[in-house]
């Protein structure tokens, strides 16, 4: 599996454990890499791109 399908993957149990709902952890997890995605270009790979996506999620766990 490739490191995107790897993450992908991750986050979605992520926001899982979060939500503790299906429907709910896919659409978070879709706003999460929509928002990862647009802010792409400010990802200074001061840490792994997990924990930068890992943490737009939980951000947006806390508005969800």
């Amino acid at each position: 599996m490739s490191w995107w399908g790897v993450t992908q993957e991750r986050i979605y149990a992520t926001v899982y454990q979060m939500t503790a709902n299906h429907e709910d952890a896919n659409d978070l997890a879709q706003e999460t890499f929509i928002k990862a995605f647009q802010a792409l270009q400010s990802f200074k790979g001061d840490s792994s791109f997990f924990t930068w996506v890992y943490r737009i999620a939980v951000n947006k766990r806390s508005t969800f």
